[in-house]
């Protein structure tokens, strides 16, 4: 009945090393795989911040181009003030000789 008894126990043993040997495979494969996904982490969140940083930089140029269109609006109105002003000048110009011939 010891004899019996023993080998029970030897088997319950032999039972719990497998299950401790089945665990212990699953506790590293997800180590890995976690090593995995904080890896994607990683590239992903330095991927964000490189585009968060693409990003502020073209808002920048098109805050600079935007400045520049605005200056260029106000030179062309200027300029075209200017072009109805000789305009005038030009006719009048034209008028007069017409009245001196």
């Amino acid at each position: 009945q010891a004899l019996e008894r023993l080998l029970v126990a030897e088997q319950l043993l032999q039972g719990k090393e497998s299950e401790k040997d089945e665990v212990m495979m699953s506790y590293r494969s997800l180590h890995e795989e976690r090593g995995r996904v904080d890896a994607n982490l990683q590239r992903a969140m330095s991927e964000c911040h490189e585009l968060r940083s693409h990003v502020f930089a073209r808002e920048e140029e098109l805050q600079r181009a935007s400045e520049a269109a605005k200056g260029l609006e106000t030179e062309n109105h200027r300029l075209a003030i200017d072009l109805q002003s000789m305009q005038r000048h030009t006719q009048a110009l034209a008028d007069r000789i017409v009245q001196l011939e």
